[in-house]
């Protein structure tokens, strides 16, 4: 079993959605499908807006809630 803290949750979090948004958007690279590039647009930006939520949330939590250790698998 691992842990972590909260801070490091979420900092895993907002790593996850800047990875997926950065995927969503090499593979509008490689799309010439009008309707499959506007998904893979809106798409990315949703992801991009996530990671801005997780790293918003992180900055305004108080110090000894991100110090908190909790289970993560």
């Amino acid at each position: 079993m691992s842990y972590s803290t909260v801070r490091d949750i979420l900092n895993f979090s907002e790593t996850l959605h800047r990875h997926a948004a950065a995927l969503y958007e090499g593979l509008r690279d490689s799309t010439q499908r009008e309707r499959v590039d506007m998904l893979l647009k809106l798409l990315t930006a949703h992801e991009q807006k996530l990671a801005e939520v997780v790293a918003s949330y992180r900055d305004d939590s108080h110090s000894r809630v991100l110090e908190e250790w909790h289970q993560f698998e």
